[in-house]
């Protein structure tokens, strides 16, 4: 197996597993924890933009994503968020077909705004 293809992935998920433990922390922090694994063994990655999108290529079958925000006082955040509300709409919207209970139990989640970023 290639190395640098297993080293991601062990990047990638220690990435998302501290992320989905801390909720919210800053791309300042972030980039120093991408820093120290490359001074330490090599993450494969440049920046932090690219471990990003190789996490958001791991979390799309769980409806989720890394995503960047702007905190109240000006800091920019990183975060784990649910991006159900897009993709169900988009699946629903796609599909002919009628989904009985599924329809029932998503037209909340479609209608409403409460799902948000960080």
């Amino acid at each position: 197996m290639n190395t640098e293809f297993t080293t991601k992935n062990k990047v990638v998920s220690l990435f998302i597993q501290c992320l989905l433990l801390v909720k919210v922390t800053t791309v300042k922090d972030a980039i120093n924890f991408l820093n120290v694994l490359n001074e330490n063994s090599g993450s494969g990655f440049d920046n932090i933009f690219e471990l990003i999108n190789a996490c958001n290529d791991k979390l799309c079958t769980l409806l989720m994503e890394v995503v960047l925000a702007k905190g109240n006082n000006g800091v920019d955040l990183i975060g784990i968020k649910s991006n159900v509300n897009s993709e169900i709409c988009d699946f629903i919207n796609d599909s002919k077909v009628g989904f009985g209970i599924l329809n029932l139990g998503l037209r909340k989640i479609k209608d409403s705004n409460k799902i948000k970023g960080i």
